[in-house]
């Protein structure tokens, strides 16, 4: 339960890349002079993070079990598993053909450790047709915020072999990588990263963000909530193609991938995670009647979950043998029962 959080930071972290390398949707067709002038980018924001932090859930009234599990030594053990396998990602997702023995992994792997303990908040935002641009911010103090002013530049140029590092002060610098730009400043108690393609050298959102940590001190709009993580994503902005996850799509599913809320905070001794899709149009999904196994459920329960129209779903892909089924089931039911560890039914 308790690394929910951390491979959630990761998912996330990675899918918000992706909008930054190219926001972008289909050419639309041929118009006429006057019809094919260009209309005003409208910049809208993408995708946005916020996580509380392990610092300041450990001070969380509703994250005690919560802390406790995570505090467990094979969670730290697990954790840090976690958190060394990520340290490689930007060489093995950039620089292919670097050897892994030979680049400063070493460096990254404690501002690993930061975006997992303490307070973060990021935005992304693109127009169509435009690469995105994203904003980190980081509530730091300021030894751990020089770890950043240090390491970060070094990190970037053995990535990126062309990169250009400018520090046009001790607190911040920006760097030039190709067709890349990224900046690391000071703002108030935050440390603010951007990234974004070079025509996007001065991305809107980091200005806002400013003005917020002026306003507020904190970069966050303002919440009506305490959610310990909130996460929104518009797929439709990635770009991505559904037929590369092996379902069987609509004709017009890219142009219905939906929006994406999720939201992790502490209900008692336990933690409720909610996700939320957000389709622009009804989807056209044939849904039978819900056939709940009623004689297998038994109490006590601590986890229910039900699918159903997975066979229409996944018309496209071949019955795998070992599953021994002459096509796919229409629905699935798993849940898991308090006492023994692990004691999950499907």
């Amino acid at each position: 339960m308790d690394k929910n959080t951390c491979y959630c930071l990761s998912l996330v972290t990675a899918l918000l890349l992706g909008v930054v390398a190219g926001c972008s949707k289909s050419d639309s067709e041929n118009k006429s002079p006057a019809a094919s002038q260009p209309s005003p980018e409208v910049v809208r924001t993408v995708a946005r993070m916020h996580w509380l932090g392990k610092k300041r859930l450990a001070a969380e009234r509703n994250a005690t079990n919560f802390m406790t599990i995570w505090s467990l030594p094979e969670s730290a053990k697990l954790e840090a598993q976690t958190l060394d396998k990520l340290s490689t990602a930007p060489w093995r997702l950039f620089a292919s053909t670097a050897s892994l023995s030979n680049v400063p992994t070493a460096l990254l792997r404690p501002l690993l450790d930061d975006l997992v303990r303490e307070e973060s908040y990021l935005e992304v935002e693109g127009a169509t047709n435009q690469p995105g641009a994203l904003v980190l911010a980081l509530r730091l103090d300021a030894g751990r915020a020089a770890i950043w002013q240090t390491n970060l530049p070094i990190i970037l140029q053995s990535v990126f072999a062309s990169a250009r590092v400018l520090r046009t002060e001790p607190s911040a610098f920006s760097l030039q990588a190709s067709d890349l730009s990224f900046s690391l400043s000071r703002s108030g108690d935050w440390t603010l990263l951007s990234f974004s393609r070079a025509s996007n050298a001065a991305p809107s959102i980091l200005a806002t963000f400013r003005d917020r940590i002026a306003t507020t001190q904190t970069p966050c709009p303002p919440r009506t909530t305490n959610f310990w993580l909130e996460a929104d994503l518009d797929l439709r902005a990635f770009g991505l193609p559904v037929s590369a996850l092996g379902l069987q799509p609509a004709p017009s599913a890219r142009e219905n991938l939906p929006k994406i809320t999720l939201t992790l905070i502490g209900d008692g001794q336990n933690v409720r995670t909610r996700g939320e899709l957000s389709f622009p149009s009804p989807l056209s999904i044939p849904l039978p009647a819900w056939n709940l196994p009623t004689n297998l459920v038994r109490e006590p329960l601590i986890s229910f979950a039900a699918v159903r129209g997975l066979r229409g779903l996944l018309a496209a892909r071949a019955v795998p043998s070992w599953l021994g089924l002459a096509e796919w089931p229409d629905q699935y039911y798993s849940w898991g029962r308090s006492g023994p560890p692990l004691q999950i039914y499907a």
